[in-house]
């Protein structure tokens, strides 16, 4: 609790962001940031999971339970999130009671609509769920132009989370993305997807063949950035797609026992 309650405060207050976010960086670096790299979903409701990875008498309502306690980290859909936004704070203390640890969320931006709506909710969930909320991720459908990457951009800064922008690539020749975030210094390809900003993979159809993901975890890993103490940073590997789809949760759970083995 107490915790929680020190990151909210530094995310509100713009003094102390403004006098001692250098003496807290590596502190805070530890608290919000994910250690080594961590495999997960783009979302958790999968009907083709029941009986594969649910229970098939499991209740609905605790699949999230369940889910975190196999995966440290996930992608929410935005109209998942937005309704827990309106849902209110009874909803969200239930979503934070599903989840215990170092477990993460990520809020997926679908929607090229970046109004005072959004902003709202996503400040009702980040008070809601407070440091598990890891960052945004603007899926390619919502980054239609530079100036929706913009709008979504400034309201990262202000809320204070750090964003990751999901593109296509202009051709299979360049790896230049058609939008970019303003102050992003990393930068990876998978496929046609470039991503930049805040680490983070996504991988919308994962390879069943063990060798290919090896060599997708190796490149994703050697494109991590150093923290101040000289490690590479912690980042989540979403595996799915919000074009909808069922993920093979056999191929996700062998990724993610390739990623262990590997070390990372």
């Amino acid at each position: 609790m107490l915790g929680a309650c020190f990151i909210a405060f530094l995310r509100s207050s713009a003094w102390c962001r403004g006098m001692i976010q250098s003496y807290f960086n590596v502190i805070l670096e530890r608290i919000i940031s994910l250690e080594n790299l961590q495999i997960g979903a783009f979302g958790w409701q999968h009907d083709a999971w029941l009986g594969t990875f649910y229970p098939e008498d499991l209740p609905e309502d605790w699949r999230l339970d369940y889910y975190s306690n196999a995966f440290r980290t996930l992608l929410v859909p935005q109209q998942t999130w937005q309704a827990w936004a309106l849902g209110g704070a009874e909803v969200l203390e239930e979503v934070q009671d599903a989840v215990e640890g170092d477990f993460f969320f990520y809020l997926a931006i679908e929607s090229v609509q970046v109004d005072s709506d959004l902003t709202l909710a996503v400040n009702q969930v980040i008070e809601g769920l407070s440091e598990r909320v890891a960052g945004l991720v603007i899926l390619s459908e919502a980054a239609e132009s530079q100036q929706v990457v913009s709008q979504i951009e400034r309201l990262s800064n202000r809320v204070n989370l750090p964003l990751t922008l999901v593109t296509k690539r202009v051709s299979t020749v360049g790896d230049q993305a058609v939008v970019s975030l303003s102050t992003s210094k990393w930068q990876w390809t998978h496929a046609e997807t470039c991503l930049s900003g805040q680490p983070l993979a996504y991988i919308e159809k994962l390879t069943a063949d063990g060798r290919a993901q090896t060599a997708l975890l190796q490149s994703f890993y050697q494109s991590l950035p150093l923290n101040n103490l000289g490690e590479k940073v912690g980042a989540a590997v979403i595996v799915g797609s919000s074009a909808g789809g069922d993920i093979d949760m056999k191929q996700l759970a062998n990724f993610k026992v390739v990623c262990e083995f590997l070390g990372y």
